[in-house]
């Protein structure tokens, strides 16, 4: 059998890399803490692209498509007018939804979604009235983090077909779909599911954040 030489073995692993970073996982780098406490600027995350369909190259067109996004889980996106730009954001609404946010609370379909407050004595007080579990129905609950009066209120909007809504866990430090309103599931590139580094401002390495699950 031939041996290949230096420089086609160079190419078909540089190919091969492409391939897996076009098609089926992808790394980004989170910027802000409007996924907090989920995410922290710093994070590196990796995104299954393969998740909901393949993809084109630097194209919205769907060669195959396996699936649609659920509610609750974590996803990576664009939107139609920042086409260029990469979001992380949770899923909270899908087509036929009408979403709502009242008083730092977020209505689905009428009804409030489920929310206990935090209740960890090891966590600050301040802490604690700030962050609460919230619970999609059929999904693990998240901790998402507001303040009473001061989240903007917004909707309700019917979430038409074919669209998806999105909230930072962050409610008070996000830019999201209460901005953007509905997102084409054409502009969703993938779910985000590993935490596989993360840096602080500084540069230096978090250890306690390394190969994190993303729920």
């Amino acid at each position: 059998m031939p041996k290949l030489s230096l420089r086609k073995t160079f190419l078909l692993v540089t190919l091969f890399g492409l391939c897996v970073r076009f098609f089926l996982i992808e790394d980004y780098r989170v910027v802000s803490n409007s996924m907090a406490p989920a995410l922290s600027a710093g994070d590196l995350v990796f995104v299954s692209k393969s998740s909901y369909s393949i993809k084109l190259p630097f194209s919205q067109y769907e060669v195959l498509k396996f699936g649609s996004p659920k509610r609750g889980e974590v996803v990576a996106l664009s939107t139609p007018t920042t086409e260029s730009s990469t979001y992380i954001k949770r899923v909270v609404g899908l087509a036929g939804d009408e979403v709502v946010v009242r008083g730092g609370r977020l209505f689905l379909n009428g009804e409030p979604v489920e929310l206990e407050k935090e209740k960890d004595p090891k966590r600050k007080v301040a802490e604690q009235k700030t962050e609460g579990w919230e619970k999609l129905a059929g999904t693990e609950p998240y901790l998402a983090r507001y303040s009473d009066g001061k989240i903007r209120e917004y909707g309700p909007v019917l979430i038409p077909n074919g669209h998806f809504f999105v909230l930072g866990d962050n409610r008070t430090g996000s830019i999201d779909s209460r901005k953007w309103g509905p997102i084409p599931v054409s502009y969703l590139k993938g779910r985000v599911w590993k935490v596989w580094a993360s840096v602080d401002s500084s540069g230096s390495f978090r250890p306690k954040r390394a190969w994190l699950s993303v729920r």
